[in-house]
């Protein structure tokens, strides 16, 4: 079985494919996601979210609850909000300002990755050609060098039976 690799089509740079990509990286940062390591497990990462807040009353909590609602800063829906008899915390969003430089930044982030990625492959896909046709020239100048080394090999085979024939009737005389 041969484990030869084929060259594939240029990948070429598509506006929608990036759009699609920094949508799905904003819904990572709105939403968050799970960060693995390799060793450790892993952890849930909010980017959208401001630090959680904690109040070692409830008064004071109210009125952050109430400074948020006034600002229009809505509550991280992914953090509940909870409490103990002494303690209460809640998370919100960061301000959209925050996000949206977030957003800009995953989005310029993306579009790097995306057009290396793009770099990367054609290049891949030039060298892989190149290795290609360097090899199938090898193999037609070989080629040419075994039909032309056949040919000298029947041509001194002709001269040596010529030779030999030529002893041969020479002894016979």
């Amino acid at each position: 079985m041969s484990n030869k690799q084929v060259v594939k089509q240029a990948m070429v740079f598509s506006q929608a494919e990036l759009e699609q990509r920094q949508e799905v990286a904003k819904e990572r940062i709105i939403s968050g996601y799970y960060q693995e390591y390799s060793h450790t497990g892993g952890r849930w990462v909010f980017p959208a979210a401001a630090p959680t807040e904690s109040f070692s009353n409830f008064e004071a909590f109210l009125d952050f609850v109430g400074e948020m609602a006034v600002k229009g800063i809505k509550r991280f829906p992914h953090e509940s909000p909870w409490h103990s008899p002494t303690l209460w915390q809640v998370t919100y969003y960061k301000p959209d300002k925050d996000i949206a430089e977030l957003i800009e930044q995953s989005n310029q982030e993306v579009e790097q990755a995306y057009r290396q990625e793009v770099e990367d492959f054609n290049q891949a896909q030039i060298d892989l050609l190149t290795e290609q046709l360097f090899e199938q020239e090898k193999r037609k100048q070989q080629k040419l060098i075994e039909e032309k080394e056949a040919k000298q090999l029947a041509a001194a085979r002709v001269e040596a039976e010529k030779y030999v024939k030529s002893q041969l009737a020479a002894g016979a005389k």
